[in-house]
């Protein structure tokens, strides 16, 4: 009998993967910052002329710096992560981080949170890989030598695993 893959990804531990994938997010947002843009390319709207004149420079979102580091340092000040097994909560502890999410009166959007489908699509794959290899160990264990002539489906043929425990809380912001 094959392993039901829901309990697999149940008892599977995700904590390397979530703890690494931190790093991933801060690298994506690194590049936002430096391409003045939203994780689809979007560019960020330009400042007005009496901000760059208030602030003495041009660069989007960055007046303190703090913000930017927040997002960045993923153990730096204002960051806010966790994760454990099955679930990682990324984002920022910046009191004023929400509000560049939505236009407001005369002030643009220039979102910051989220991620990219591309991002989110490489840490499905790592994810994918780490449930096969836990669904072979479990292959591994059962007794019935009928099981070893069903090999499992190829990863890059459009195979599909349903994985209910994990994406359901991957992308959590838990902003003051």
């Amino acid at each position: 009998m094959f392993p039901d893959v829901a309990e697999v990804v149940e008892r599977t531990d995700y904590t390397a993967l979530l703890r690494d994938f931190r790093y991933s997010i801060a690298s994506e947002k690194a590049a936002m910052f430096e391409s003045q843009s939203d994780v689809h390319g979007n560019p960020w709207a330009p400042l007005a002329e009496s901000t760059i004149q208030k602030k003495g420079h041009d660069t989007i979102l960055v007046e303190t710096g703090a913000l930017r580091t927040s997002l960045l340092d993923v153990d730096g000040e204002g960051n806010f992560n966790e994760f454990d097994s099955h679930s990682l909560t990324y984002g920022s502890l910046v009191p004023y981080a929400l509000v560049h999410e939505s236009a407001y009166g005369n002030r643009p959007a220039r979102p910051t949170l989220g991620i990219s489908a591309e991002l989110m699509a490489e840490f499905e794959r790592k994810v994918l890989a780490r449930t096969i290899e836990e669904m072979n160990k479990s292959l591994e264990q059962v007794q019935d030598t009928t099981v070893w002539n069903v090999p499992l489906p190829p990863v890059d043929n459009g195979w599909n695993f349903k994985l209910p425990s994990i994406f359901g809380d991957i992308w959590n912001f838990k902003l003051p």
